[in-house]
């Protein structure tokens, strides 16, 4: 009896799992400490907006790294450098003459925007709200979307600098009909991730809701002073299932055994009589 409820405890203390995700840096093999930069993918944006991130290697290390946004002058700043994302509408509400259409980023930086509207001639005032649940929403501009028959532009891009899972443009129709817009083209500065890598090691980008502390300011400061570099990229992301250390039960007394074990006979005793009843009445 003991070594069944001793099964029974060891058991569910098994069962007691975590999961984490995990991303592969992949680079070329090296002979000393290299400083090693990655440009950020859409998926890696995905988890930075809801979780943390942080690099370990093989052994659980834990890895500084420093994050470096795209700075471009103002004379350079052009499409070109952007990385564009076309993201389609996810929902479109209509209340009081306002029309609100949320659209999903999955956390990818919104630096501007340019909503797609079909219609042509119409000036609608318009604000722009970013969320990252859809049940707190934060404002962060007042805009007007615009067009005219003289003019172009419609085509011109909303300045954001956001970064969330959500973006809703809200607009005020007045008596007019609502805009059709199915689609949000988004545009982001690249950003790189660096961290410095050992030879004869691997490194894996870990993403879950707990935060280590780190000194980045060695690495930051060799961004900062253009240290030479090599570039890696990120693999494809996996789920990781691992279970949690814990503490060494001691096996149950001999009071809860004989608790268990008279909960089994008022069981067993109910399932009789059940038996019985239907028998007879058979």
């Amino acid at each position: 009896m003991k070594i069944i409820f001793w099964g029974i405890f060891f058991t569910l203390n098994l069962m007691a799992e975590q999961t984490y995700y995990t991303k592969e840096i992949l680079f070329k093999k090296i002979t000393e400490p290299t400083l090693i930069k990655i440009k950020i993918d859409n998926e890696l944006y995905g988890q930075m907006a809801s979780n943390h991130m942080n690099i370990y290697d093989l052994n659980r290390t834990l890895q500084a790294h420093h994050i470096e946004s795209y700075r471009p002058t103002l004379l350079s700043l052009q499409s070109k450098d952007y990385d564009i994302t076309t993201t389609p509408l996810l929902s479109k509400s209509t209340s009081n003459s306002i029309t609100n259409y949320i659209f999903k980023l999955n956390g990818i930086p919104a630096d501007r925007i340019t909503p797609i509207i079909t219609q042509t001639n119409y000036e609608r005032d318009t604000e722009i709200l970013v969320s990252n649940n859809q049940e707190q929403w934060q404002k962060v501009i007042d805009t007007i979307l615009k067009d005219s028959n003289f003019s172009e532009i419609q085509k011109r891009a909303i300045e954001l600098n956001t970064h969330s899972n959500f973006i809703a443009l809200k607009v005020n129709n007045g008596a007019e009909t609502p805009l059709n817009i199915k689609e949000l083209l988004i545009e982001t500065l690249p950003n790189h991730l660096y961290f410095m890598a050992q030879p004869n090691q691997e490194y894996r980008v870990h993403f879950n809701k707990t935060h280590q502390e780190q000194n980045r300011t060695i690495v930051e400061a060799l961004v900062n002073e253009q240290a030479p570099f090599i570039k890696g990229k990120l693999g494809d992301l996996q789920e990781n299932v691992i279970l949690k250390p814990k503490k060494e039960e001691t096996p149950p007394t001999q009071e809860e055994q004989d608790r268990a074990l008279a909960v089994v006979i008022i069981v067993a005793v109910i399932v009789l009589l059940y038996i019985t009843l239907e028998f007879l009445k058979g």
